[in-house]
């Protein structure tokens, strides 16, 4: 019975990463210190947010950008209101966080959490990992970037995008080029923004390799077909970029 109970804890736990208290100061956060000119980030996981974060704060003031903790919501915010989003594709996204931190683990020797340490026990292969994803497996919340943020949606669907006047999208898979190109387009004046870019140094930590990406063909396609939803709304946003 009380491994039980420990069990549903850690779950709860792991699907509600923050707590009220936390929720509550990140919502006052962003509506005090919202500004008409200053851009704010939906930090998606596994998008490159620590570079776009990182190279942003230390290149703009308090004024010109903010980021927020996951509790925040796109439809909380004033649709006049400037807003950045990062997106990756979304199979490269969940294989991503699945590895995250077991290779964290074994590459950086960054400790695994009780959560990560269960998930990997349970799921000891990506594949898997995604079968129980498709399958709708709770345990996958231990690892929340895998369950609870696993979708665009949980920041904000198509209709909440589609009020945001001033949209930037960010594509991971040409994260230089796009924040280079948003410093350029919005403040083309403060800086040399190409040396900045050239000269930056982000986390220096590895976390995945090329060959953590192949997966068996078969269960792509039924990951892709179960997306479906998330491959719709990443497409729109990919179309908001022109």
């Amino acid at each position: 019975m009380m491994n039980k109970f420990n069990k549903l804890k850690n779950f709860i736990r792991g699907v509600y990463l923050y707590s009220g208290e936390k929720a509550f100061r990140e919502i006052l956060k962003f509506y005090i210190s919202e500004k008409k000119e200053c851009f704010n980030y939906f930090h998606i996981p596994k998008t490159g947010g620590k570079y776009i974060k990182k190279i942003l704060k230390n290149n703009l003031d308090h004024n010109q950008f903010k980021a927020y903790e996951h509790i925040v919501k796109l439809k909380w915010i004033n649709p006049n209101s400037k807003v950045i989003i990062s997106i990756r594709d979304p199979i490269d996204r969940i294989i991503s966080c699945y590895y995250s931190d077991i290779r964290n683990f074994e590459i950086n020797n960054v400790q695994l959490g009780k959560f990560g340490t269960t998930l990997y026990k349970k799921f000891p292969t990506l594949e898997m990992a995604v079968k129980g994803f498709i399958n709708n497996d709770k345990d996958i919340g231990l690892l929340t970037q895998l369950g609870l943020l696993s979708s665009i949606s949980y920041w904000g669907e198509e209709k909440h995008f589609s009020k945001i006047k001033n949209l930037t999208v960010i594509r991971t898979e040409f994260l230089k080029e796009d924040v280079f190109a948003f410093l350029q387009k919005e403040f083309p004046n403060l800086k040399n923004w190409n040396n900045v870019i050239n000269t930056f140094e982000g986390e220096k930590l590895r976390q995945t390799s090329k060959n953590d990406y192949d997966i068996d063909p078969i269960l792509k396609n039924d990951l892709k077909l179960f997306l479906n939803k998330e491959y719709e709304l990443y497409n729109y946003l990919l179309d908001r970029r022109n």
